[in-house]
């Protein structure tokens, strides 16, 4: 029942799925172009994993004061795989809702509903973030094929120095953030439709990134953000299983929800 769930439900919204992905292949097309651009001005970056990946996963920095405010750029790759994510999952939830009779005959139950809906949503959050690691390596990999001529001036970057725990971390904090806040969006979705739930997950994320007064489960899978955590392993061990726990809980309020039916 559970791959039936995941396979109906990629079929029945596979336009939408297909939707998501544009900004994926568009972003990792973009790191290649831009790589082979350097080529052609006479320097390269790295083409390593960590590089790339601390490309995504650098984040917003924090600002000193009004004008630096002004001026920090918004991380668009971060966003991008961010956003992609909630666009993926949603509308599903409100969408099949609405179809309280079948749901009961199929199911039974409306709690036994949401286990199969949950059962739906960590099957595509572990497909998407496949897909997002494959491009990756694809990307990395179509990089090393390119011929690199003599004369070209090697660039290094600080993203190569960076340890390999801080980005063990770094994608685990990254990848809880998406899921406690497509959990969330789900939650939403049993009594709002998809695009307001989508609407309200995209502030809440813009608002974790432009705050800075304390430390938020967005800052966490930015890397210029989580120094002071990365670097302690028992504290990033407790932060990621309250973030499961987190996430659990919206599991579990969801059957609370669902229990009287909706």
């Amino acid at each position: 029942m559970a791959s039936y769930e995941f396979i109906y439900g990629v079929k029945k919204r596979w336009f939408l799925v297909f939707l998501s992905l544009i900004p994926l292949v568009m972003l990792f097309s973009n790191f290649f172009i831009n790589y082979v651009n350097g080529l052609n001005e006479g320097f390269a970056f790295s083409h390593s994993v960590y590089y790339h990946l601390g490309k995504i996963l650098y984040g917003m920095r924090t600002a000193g004061n009004i004008i630096e405010e002004k001026h920090r750029e918004v991380p668009l790759q971060w966003l991008i795989i961010q956003m992609s994510y909630l666009l993926m999952i949603s509308g599903y939830i409100s969408e099949e809702r609405l179809n309280r009779i079948e749901n009961i005959t199929r199911y039974g139950t409306y709690r036994s509903w949401w286990l199969r809906k949950v059962q739906w949503f960590i099957g595509i959050s572990a497909m998407y973030y496949a897909i997002v690691a494959l491009m990756l390596i694809l990307d990395v990999k179509l990089e090393a094929l390119v011929q690199i001529s003599n004369g070209i001036e090697h660039i290094p970057s600080d993203l190569d120095s960076y340890g390999e725990g801080v980005y063990i971390y770094t994608v685990i904090f990254f990848i809880l953030h998406s899921i406690i806040l497509g959990i969330f969006q789900i939650c939403m979705e049993l009594r709002v439709q998809g695009i307001v739930a989508l609407l309200v997950n995209i502030a809440i994320m813009l608002f974790e990134m432009f705050s800075q007064k304390v430390m938020l489960p967005c800052h966490l899978g930015m890397i210029i953000r989580n120094a002071s955590v990365v670097d302690n392993p028992s504290l990033s061990m407790l932060l990621i299983l309250i973030e499961i726990g987190g996430v659990i809980m919206g599991i579990i309020v969801g059957g609370k929800i669902c229990k009287n039916g909706f």
